[in-house]
């Protein structure tokens, strides 16, 4: 699942260029369990990858970790071209290990995914987690989810206290939780967990749409040939899954199968996540001043949770923008968003 803060040993490798080189031909993609992350199986078990592949003269694989940090730590030590991850784990994750990244596409940002959840009477708000402890991954996408709740209903951040639960096992401490507990998760769980009895959902992503953001990024390093083969990949997967015909249907029902989901839960979970299967539409989004603004919410969020050992100011990590500009040290850009691959798919030329 997405959501993991990459574990220690960051300060060591804070900031410093990745020494990886990569084989010409080669052009292997790591990504982990996520409804808007489940294309990227599809597109290996389709044949897309071999397709695409093909075209670019590259070895296009989407390779599967269970481990959603995992996949993150691989990538960041060369053992992969690409991973999938959110707009906050990529400068905890892999910018923090001192990969220098380009997204190639914006895959989704959550409109309902990620929620509070708190047990008690009917009519329960988010007024009522004040002076609790919240049950999350802390220093993920949940604990920013909580950060910006608290400051848009006019509450401080150390309001609640934070208390780490894994995401493997948060669905169990759900189910059995006494009331009064406070919970921060995102889909599967929190579909569950809404059915607890007892259970209110308080505050969910749709509140800050365009904020959560899960991307497909690939080392700045690799070859034009692997940038454009994920590209033209992943938008003719997006451009399947979109329709409404049979192959629509039959593209849904082995990404749910995949996942280990009903075709009908898998559906559910779309329903709360906000895909740009129009390449255009990325293009819009990537290329909004609202993108600038999300990543300044991040940015912040991340210096002030002390989620980047070493990190002695919010500049540390340089973050470009596809008009040019740059937010933080402009000579350690560690991210750059790019509506380049966007543009040529949703022109055509990929």
């Amino acid at each position: 699942m997405r959501k993991i803060l990459l574990g220690c040993g960051a300060a060591l490798l804070l900031l410093m260029g990745a020494s990886s080189s990569y084989a010409a031909d080669r052009c292997n993609i790591a990504w982990s369990r996520y409804v808007g992350w489940e294309p990227l199986g599809y597109i290996q078990s389709s044949g897309i990858a071999a397709k695409w592949g093909k075209k670019y003269d590259v070895k296009l694989t989407f390779t599967y970790l269970d481990k959603y940090v995992e996949s993150l730590t691989q990538y960041s030590n060369g053992a992969f071209e690409g991973v999938s991850v959110s707009n906050i784990d990529v400068l905890t994750g892999t910018a923090a290990a001192g990969t220098d990244s380009t997204v190639i596409a914006i895959g989704d940002f959550s409109n309902g995914n990620d929620g509070i959840l708190v047990s008690g009477p009917e009519g329960v708000g988010l007024k009522n987690i004040v002076g609790r402890e919240a049950n999350l991954v802390v220093g993920s996408v949940s604990d920013y989810l909580l950060a910006r709740a608290l400051k848009l209903n006019g509450y401080q951040d150390n309001s609640v206290t934070r208390h780490q639960v894994d995401d493997d096992t948060i669905g169990s401490v759900i189910a059995t939780a006494p009331s009064g507990s406070v919970f921060v998760t995102w889909n599967p769980m929190l579909m569950t967990g809404r059915n607890v009895p007892g259970m209110h959902l308080v505050f969910d992503s749709s509140k800050i749409p365009g904020e959560i953001i899960d991307m497909v990024v690939v080392n700045t390093k690799v070859s034009e040939p692997c940038k454009k083969a994920v590209a033209g990949a992943w938008y003719e997967a997006l451009g399947i899954m979109s329709g409404a015909d049979t192959a629509a249907a039959d593209a849904i029902a082995t990404m749910a199968a995949q996942s280990g989901a009903t075709v009908q839960e898998f559906r559910a979970q779309l329903r709360t996540t906000a895909l740009f299967p129009q390449p255009a539409a990325a293009v819009s989004f990537t290329a909004s001043p609202q993108l600038r603004t999300t990543m300044e919410f991040v940015r912040h969020f991340v210096f002030d949770h002390d989620l980047i050992e070493g990190a002695k100011s919010v500049d540390a990590i340089g973050i470009a923008f596809p008009d040019g500009t740059v937010i933080g040290d402009s000579t350690k850009i560690k991210l750059r968003f790019t509506t380049t691959y966007e543009q040529l798919a949703a022109v055509g030329q990929l």
